[in-house]
């Protein structure tokens, strides 16, 4: 099974990031760390107020969203401001 990343919170939680998405015009950031269904996840947001919620896998693409959700990319990818990343 792939080895997805792991981010910590500012507050010690580790959250298995599974989903990442950036919008290219306003340049907010999707980590997805729980698949709630085939199309929405549960994660954290970095846009105007960074915050906690639900998002749909199908807005983002509505808006050309670059979406990853391959383990080996997602590894790549820096933790939200203010986390850290497991392993380093």
């Amino acid at each position: 099974m792939p080895k997805y990343p792991v981010f910590i919170s500012p507050e010690g939680k580790e959250y298995e990031c599974l989903f990442h998405a950036i919008t290219p015009r306003i340049f907010w950031e999707h980590y997805g760390f729980e698949k709630v269904s085939d199309d929405v996840y549960y994660g954290y947001v970095m846009g105007y107020e960074d915050e906690w919620g639900t998002f749909s896998v199908s807005e983002l693409k509505g808006v050309n969203a670059l979406i990853t959700t391959k383990p080996e990319i997602l590894d790549e990818v820096l933790p939200p401001k203010g986390w850290t990343k497991k392993g380093q």
